[in-house]
């Protein structure tokens, strides 16, 4: 299998690979796993996770194929739910000056507030680079039925003097709700950024996003975004840096009765990490213009901040995370005049207890809430091992 993955990209001969297949199977107790109605909601489960990674690195190429497939039951409770991630990147330097980039992410899960979210990868980052901000539809939370979520993204970064560089991002997002409180939707992204280096520290930096939004099936809701922001990034000593751009954002949205809306507000982004030897820190935020499944576009806030330390023998993290997205005037009253926000906070420990094998813990709390609706809140604890095949050549 990884040569045949392999073999799909411009890699030479000296092309490292790693290749390996985590399988890991816990128990879980849930206060209220689904962030349904009512009393009765509590449940004791099992979870069985297979989690597949490929990287081949050459010296212009990286490609990484990465995913996992869960089966979680909750015993005399629930339906079994079948969750899917799937993620491919791949990264080619043409030249010493040029970059491309390409990313394809999808994720599905009838738990979409316990999958979707509180998730902030730090492994892999290297000094000067930031995690994606992967601000997800704070409404999906609060949607009952299967979820499933589709980007896919490329990009170019071209390095035009020794003190400026110049990028542009092209997207397309998929968000498609089995359910009758939700609305599927496209949206297209395009971005601009520039930075000019003023010194050894400090660069100057402008992003120009220009955005647009297709509900299937209705015209209501359907618009366009446009985002211009401005700012800077800083290293604060050898280990950390930061990167803060504020803004303004216009939208102009079909309406439920015909015609269009228009709004403008003020949009920014955030950025701080810390990547000491055994330890990561990296704290994001954003505000900015973005479609919801309960229809229309809405200024969605977001922060996040994450936590990560290497020990001999294992590793322990610690994540929270806050979405909320603003009222929509461009669907029925009942679906768009509403908030939506999402919290979640994880907090992980493994321990390994052979070259293979590792035992884990993990404690989540979620938090759902919706304005006019009742608020959900979830406590879950999971326990299991972990067995990892794999190889590196």
């Amino acid at each position: 299998m990884t040569a045949s993955l392999a073999s799909l990209v411009p890699l030479t001969a000296n092309a490292q690979t790693e290749a390996r297949l985590d399988v890991s199977l816990g128990g879980t107790v849930a206060s209220n796993p689904y962030l349904r109605d009512g009393s009765d909601t509590g449940a004791v489960g099992a979870d069985l996770t297979i989690l597949p990674y490929l990287n081949v690195t050459d010296d212009d190429t990286t490609v990484t194929f990465d995913g996992a497939v869960s089966f979680e039951s909750f015993f005399d409770q629930y339906d079994v739910d079948e969750s899917v991630r799937f993620g491919a990147s791949l990264e080619n330097r043409l030249s010493e000056r040029t970059t491309l980039s390409a990313d394809v992410n999808f994720r599905s899960s009838e738990a979409a507030a316990r999958r979707f979210y509180g998730t902030t990868d730090l492994g892999g980052l290297e000094q000067g680079e930031f995690p994606d901000q992967n601000v997800v539809d704070p409404t999906l939370a609060n949607v009952s039925g299967r979820t499933s979520r589709l980007d896919m993204t490329g990009s170019i970064e071209q390095i035009v003097s020794a003190n400026d560089i110049f990028g542009a991002t092209l997207g397309l997002g998929l968000t498609r709700v089995e359910s009758a409180t939700g609305e599927d939707y496209r949206d297209f992204k395009s971005a601009l950024n520039y930075s000019h280096r003023t010194d050894e520290r400090t660069s100057l930096t402008a992003t120009f996003d220009v955005g647009y939004a297709d509900y299937l099936g209705r015209q209501a809701g359907d618009g366009v975004f446009l985002t211009g922001r401005g700012g800077l990034k800083h290293d604060i000593n050898e280990t950390m840096y930061m990167s803060l751009q504020f803004g303004a954002s216009y939208a102009e949205v079909e309406a439920l009765v015909g015609g269009k809306q228009s709004f403008t507000d003020w949009s920014a982004s955030f950025d701080l990490c810390d990547i000491l030897a055994r330890e990561t820190l990296c704290v994001t935020g954003s505000r900015a213009p973005r479609p919801t499944s309960l229809g229309g576009l809405t200024m969605v806030n977001a922060v996040s901040a994450s936590y990560g330390h290497d020990f001999a023998s294992g590793n322990a993290s610690i994540s929270a995370s806050y979405s909320r997205s603003g009222r929509s005037d461009s669907s029925s009253v009942l679906l768009g005049r509403r908030g939506s926000e999402v919290a979640v906070v994880r907090a992980s420990y493994r321990h390994d207890v052979g070259r293979q094998l590792s035992a884990f813990v993990t404690t989540t709390f979620t938090s759902s809430d919706e304005e006019f609706a009742t608020k959900h809140e979830n406590y879950q604890i999971l326990l299991g091992l972990t067995y990892r095949f794999g190889r590196a050549s």
